[in-house]
């Protein structure tokens, strides 16, 4: 019973991750207006000098041998 629900899991997976065709694009640089770039950099300035100083503390802790 075990094997055939790892089976059957098995082939779910498989079908999950198959390649799909998409029609994503990178957007251009130059794009974006500048506002938009300037503001939703300063809104993650924050989250990035918070990940700095959480990661250097985080080494830190860690023991030394």
């Amino acid at each position: 019973m075990i094997n055939k629900k790892i089976w059957i899991m098995g082939l779910v997976l498989m079908f999950m991750f198959l390649p799909q065709q998409t029609y994503a694009m990178h957007i251009m640089e130059g794009f974006l207006p500048a506002g938009w770039c300037i503001t939703w950099g300063a809104l993650a300035i924050p989250f990035v000098l918070a990940g700095f100083f959480l990661s250097e503390e985080l080494l830190e802790s860690i023991p030394k041998h």
